[in-house]
């Protein structure tokens, strides 16, 4: 039964979750109240990789505390719409040293893979 609810979650959710819990928080997020919207997480690993590239070229600044905004249409009669944002640049900083920024590269990795193994574990089921 759909009930035209929405879940409202404050940073401080996201702050707590762990290497041990993140998966359960990314499965929380795709939950529209009926299933889990296995059809947005392909778009979402899709934007990640864009992402990623960038990262992986890029050697001018390092990204401290910067965070990701995942953003979906919850309505499943409607095709799956999604953004995904960088947002929170307030410790960006310019460097010199022409070396990738690997502690988000190492995020964005373990984000993707996090979102495949929910997506792989969803199509199973």
């Amino acid at each position: 039964m759909t009930t035209q609810d929405y879940k409202d979650y404050d940073r401080f959710y996201g702050r707590g979750l762990t290497p041990e819990n993140a998966i359960e928080g990314f499965k929380n997020y795709f939950d529209n109240g009926e299933e889990i919207r296995k059809d947005t997480i392909p778009l979402f690993i899709s934007k990640l990789k864009e992402i990623l590239d960038w990262f992986n070229s890029q050697r001018h600044y390092r990204f401290y505390s910067s965070s990701l905004l995942f953003v979906y249409e919850g309505n499943k009669e409607k095709p799956p719409k999604i953004e995904l944002r960088m947002i929170d640049f307030a410790h960006a900083t310019l460097v010199k040293d022409e070396r990738a920024d690997e502690g988000y590269i190492l995020g964005l990795k373990n984000t993707i893979s996090m979102l495949q193994n929910i997506f792989e574990t969803e199509i199973k089921k």
